[in-house]
């Protein structure tokens, strides 16, 4: 496993990588950042996801450069910010505290190629600095945070769960009892603020918000695992039916697809009767209105919460079309909410 670790630090140059510069678009709109610390020292990071633009990052820099990034920002703790605290507090501080604020987080963040950079960075984590967290404060949790810890949760080592804490809407009050007030920006509840006013504290806490088309590149298919998605060829006057059982309620259905040659009609329908082999559209309930998309000119992705269990029907159809033959590749699955027995919850959101 040193061994390992050895080789992942020589791959990633991390002896050398506070001398790196990251993309303008991951230092601007990368949301999060370092700010005080707790009671013993201990240096606390603000996790602020649900104010990141990940279609937008995902278009504008390599997800190389953003996996690097968070290895900056991890190293910096160990090349700096541990000695200087260990010195100032006469003690070892070898750990961290996440603040993770989901504040703004929504479906669009269960994008899958958002989903799947994100897990590689805890997974490079978790690999590779191990017992770093001190503890996790989950505040401001959506009702959908079941479904994205499921997401997340393979990725993380069981002494990490152990130390997270998903707060209730006392949040503030549960941090103030672990860190001095002036040591938490005045928007999370705390009394610190930048020179200039500002309540985040903007000067070390980035902000994220959407990024400028100005920003996308022009090539970044590296940042999609294209080698998931599955191709077929619908032909003319033809349509294809894709069924996918939803074992739970409050599922997510997901879908990312395109075609390579004009539009395509997309639909959604839940059977009635799971117990027929077949049934025809007309006899099934619709989900998702059809309507013709443009997946040729923009990749179509989105999702819906399966309230019920049962069998949905995706349904591509080209019957319209009487000359064009349609590829198509996609990438649809369910995931199931987790049931958080493993985690100290304290929200009463879901």
């Amino acid at each position: 496993m040193l061994r390992d670790s050895l080789a992942w630090r020589q791959r990633f140059e991390t002896d050398e990588i506070m001398k790196w510069d990251p993309p303008e678009a991951v230092k601007k709109f990368s949301a999060g950042g370092y700010f005080g610390v707790n009671k013993q020292g201990i240096p606390i990071w603000y996790e602020l996801l649900g104010r990141i633009d990940v279609r937008g990052l995902l278009l504008s820099v390599s997800k190389k450069d953003l996996i690097r990034y968070r290895i900056k920002m991890t190293e910096y703790l160990f090349q700096e910010r541990f000695h200087e605290l260990s010195e100032m507090y006469g003690k070892k501080i070898n750990r961290c505290i996440f603040i993770c604020d989901l504040e703004g987080i929504s479906m669009k963040h269960i994008w899958k190629p958002a989903v799947d950079v994100y897990t590689d960075i805890l997974a490079t984590v978790e690999a590779n600095y191990p017992e770093t967290l001190h503890c996790c404060y989950v505040i401001n949790a959506p009702a959908i945070f079941p479904l994205l810890y499921s997401l997340v949760k393979p990725f993380l080592a069981p002494e990490t769960r152990s130390k997270m804490r998903i707060l209730g809407s006392n949040w503030k009050a549960t941090l103030l009892k672990d860190i001095n007030a002036d040591q938490i920006p005045e928007h999370w509840g705390g009394t610190a603020k930048d020179a200039d006013g500002n309540i985040y504290c903007e000067s070390q806490i980035c902000l994220g918000g959407p990024i400028p088309e100005s920003y996308y590149l022009k090539n970044i298919q590296d940042n999609f695992d294209l080698t998931q998605f599955t191709t077929i060829t619908i032909n003319r006057g033809s349509s294809t039916y894709l069924d996918f059982k939803a074992e739970h309620p409050k599922s997510v259905l997901r879908w990312n697809f395109w075609t390579d040659n004009n539009d395509i009609c997309f639909g959604i329908y839940r059977q009635t009767d799971a117990g027929k082999k077949s049934q025809n559209v007309q006899d099934m309930i619709q989900v998702v209105e059809p309507s013709r998309v443009n997946s040729h000119l923009v990749p179509e992705f989105g999702w819906i919460i399966c309230d019920e269990p049962g069998i949905y029907i995706i349904h591509f159809d080209n019957t319209y079309s009487w000359v064009t033959a349609k590829k198509l590749s996609y990438l649809i699955e369910i995931a199931a909410p987790d049931n958080l027995k493993d985690l100290k919850v304290e929200s009463t959101n879901f």
